[in-house]
């Protein structure tokens, strides 16, 4: 049996009134015997007991309820009165009392940790977003410094640099714009706006945006329907279109040389259609893998320095797929290529 279990103001007020007494009656008898045999002075040591009993007891009492209050104080965040915690500590006792402090100190820890990799995600985000806006603000510099030097004078060179400048400008408002995106994905600020369409035109109408694209780096498109009918989804289809254009994109600046392609494949998955969109570009790293949706990650950082993007496409088609209650996977093999799958609600008339 512990020994917090008779730890307790009754007993100690009572082991205190009993010394109290004990020592009254021992120094009775040692100063005159013959009063212990009065009933006078048997009546006055039990009224000292009782006395003292009560005396010691409020003492405790009110010792013990300081340092409980005290106690409450610091872990509570609402604010209470004296009564409130008194009440608290008679109807859970030095026991409950434990508990809540353990059950407090538990939460700070998860706590502590939580802010401790949020403070780290911070500190990496804040860098990578100097890291990704330095590099075009530079490029801006010196084009517009080389030109007041004296090089807009000069047909040459003067068009080349402002076309330069043009080209970094537009990859800092794309920076900006899909930071403002992500932010109100994740603030709830964009909010699906479900309907029923086809998937098929959907994917054929981004193939066409790409169009050009594909030409410039000389690479095929496909698209295989496996559904055995026609792949009607219910989604926000202007969202799903940047989810698939996203991919797209990221297989395009990631391919591979050698004969490159890409292929998006739909299958019918029972309440769900289940998308792949494939590649056989430069792939990625197993250890890469699970960070390739984080904002400004770079599978390959030295690779990745020469192909343009604001680095944010992935960590928005993760936001969108989430706001719509579905999921995205994807696999991958370095020099062998990349698949990204996701799912979406079928819609049912």
């Amino acid at each position: 049996m512990s020994f917090k279990r008779y730890i307790s103001s009754n007993r100690i007020a009572i082991i205190a009134a009993a010394t109290v007494c004990l020592f009254s009656v021992v120094l009775t008898i040692l100063l005159k015997p013959t009063l212990w045999k009065d009933w006078f002075t048997i009546t006055g040591v039990i009224i000292q007991f009782f006395g003292s009993y009560w005396l010691f007891r409020f003492l405790i009492n009110r010792f013990v309820d300081d340092r409980i209050k005290l106690i409450y104080k610091s872990i509570y965040t609402q604010k209470k009165s004296r009564a409130d915690f008194l009440k608290k500590h008679r109807e859970d006792g030095l026991s409950g009392v434990e508990q809540e402090v353990q059950h407090w100190l538990e939460k700070r820890e998860v706590e502590l940790e939580t802010m401790k990799e949020q403070e780290a995600y911070r500190r990496e985000f804040l860098g990578n977003v100097s890291h990704e806006l330095k590099t075009p603000v530079f490029n801006i510099q010196g084009y517009i410094s080389t030109l007041l030097d004296g090089a807009i004078d000069d047909p040459n060179v003067n068009r080349n640099y402002l076309e330069r400048t043009e080209v970094s400008i537009e990859r800092m408002i794309s920076i900006i714009n899909d930071l403002e995106v992500i932010s109100r994905l994740e603030n709830n600020q964009i909010v699906p706006q479900y309907n029923h369409f086809d998937l098929e035109p959907l994917i054929k109408e981004i193939f066409d945006d790409f169009e050009m694209k594909a030409k410039e780096h000389d690479v095929d498109f496909a698209f295989r329907n496996k559904t055995q009918g026609t792949p009607m989804v219910y989604a926000d289809n202007r969202q799903i279109k940047q989810v698939i254009s996203n991919l797209v994109e990221n297989s395009i600046r990631y391919l591979n040389e050698n004969e490159p392609y890409i292929k998006i494949t739909i299958y019918d998955m029972h309440k769900k259609i289940f998308v792949e969109v494939a590649d056989n570009g430069m792939g990625i790293s197993e250890n890469d893998i699970p960070r390739v949706f984080e904002r400004f990650y770079r599978a390959d950082k030295a690779r990745a320095r020469e192909k343009s993007g604001s680095g944010l496409g992935l960590a928005i088609v993760k936001h969108i797929l989430k706001a719509h209650n579905q999921n995205i996977t994807v696999r991958s093999t370095l020099n062998k290529g990349t698949t990204f799958s996701f799912t979406l609600d079928k819609f049912n008339s």
